[in-house]
């Protein structure tokens, strides 16, 4: 499959186009076709931290980058029940070692996953994701005062 990879952290010039193997589901996961992506800013600052730094700071580098994604499922695992082939879905790969910057993706169905509404198309649907983890974060009082949002 062709997929955006980035072997070297540094500027959008490291990013470059590849044929990588196609993921397999695992018996928990969904093989999502994606159809449509994003890019948002924590894709930016990720592809500039040094990987070293990234394994520092306790989290997997990754070789394909990216955060949202729409698609439709193309396969699953033996255990998926809330998934089924055909099924378009949208979600985010946070928490994942593969991002969305591919024709393939694998993400365990209890992921953040989930089915798009009928009359959302895959375009409108793959930048949702983190705006809405945003949205739903920092306007609670606890977290925004954390966060030095006043």
């Amino acid at each position: 499959m062709k997929a955006i990879v980035l072997k070297r952290a540094g500027s959008p010039d490291r990013l470059v186009l590849a044929d990588v193997p196609k993921p397999v589901p695992e018996s928990n996961e969904v093989l999502v076709w994606i159809y449509a992506t994003s890019v948002v800013r924590g894709d930016v600052v990720m592809r500039k931290v040094p990987r070293l730094v990234t394994r520092l700071l306790g989290e997997t580098p990754r070789l394909i980058p990216g955060h949202e994604f729409a698609g439709e499922i193309e396969a699953t695992g033996e255990n998926v029940t809330v998934f089924k082939i055909g099924d378009r879905v949208f979600g985010t790969t946070s928490g994942l070692t593969q991002g969305s910057y591919a024709e393939y993706l694998c993400v365990p169905e209890d992921s953040i996953v989930t089915h798009m509404p009928p009359d959302v198309g895959y375009e409108e649907a793959a930048p949702i994701p983190v705006g809405a983890m945003t949205a739903l974060h920092f306007p609670r009082p606890e977290t925004s005062a954390q966060a030095g949002v006043s």
